[in-house]
């Protein structure tokens, strides 16, 4: 006497797999319309290849198409606390060259221009005034470019021992002006730097 053939009978593994995948749908569906549970968000801080032989990065987010490359120069408004808008034009130090020789050198600095330094992470350097022979303001700010603390008039040193400065507290880019330039412009802890494209970027 032949047996009937049944249907294959599912083994309990391949059953815990239908089940979970039916739990994990069915909870994706309650996430998605009806927002059950708050997950916190990830920044991720893409690269991009190297230009000339500097790491680039984008910087802001607000700005995540803006990329800052080495002895570029490019332009920029400070909002003060009148929210009145001061323009300069800087030049970009990023390279470790460029960042350890900064201003060094100059004999002088238009009123109107400056130097920004950028830094791939949080640091709080101090900044030596040796071969510096302009007085300078020091900007200090954060990721979002919001300034953290301002040196006023650090004194140009043509030898040792030569002063360093720094901020109070970390920081990720440094503006470096004339002295003079915040206080005259009211420039103070808590206002802002804003990035204008130049006609080649837009």
């Amino acid at each position: 006497m032949s047996k009937s053939k049944g249907r294959p009978r599912l083994n309990i593994p391949f059953k815990l797999i239908l089940i979970l995948g039916a739990i994990t749908g069915f909870i994706y569906y309650l996430q998605s319309r009806f927002d059950l549970f708050e997950f916190d968000k990830i920044e991720v801080n893409s690269r991009q290849p190297e230009v000339n032989g500097v790491s680039q990065s984008e910087i802001d987010i607000e700005q995540p198409d803006f990329i800052f490359v080495d002895g570029d120069r490019k332009n920029l408004v400070v909002v003060n606390s009148f929210g009145e808008e001061l323009p300069l034009s800087v030049k970009i130090a990023k390279s470790r060259e460029s960042l350890s020789r900064g201003l060094m050198f100059r004999k002088s600095l238009p009123q109107n221009e400056g130097m920004v330094f950028i830094y791939d992470k949080d640091v709080n350097h101090k900044f030596w005034m040796k071969n510096c022979y302009v007085d300078l303001d020091m900007i200090f700010l954060n990721k979002n470019w919001e300034i953290v603390d301002i040196v006023h008039s650090a004194k140009a040193c043509y030898e040792d021992p030569c002063p360093t400065y720094g901020s109070k507290q970390p920081y990720r880019y440094v503006l470096e002006v004339n002295a003079g330039f915040a206080e005259s412009n009211s420039i103070k802890v808590g206002n802002l730097i804003k990035w204008q494209r130049s006609a080649s970027e837009n």
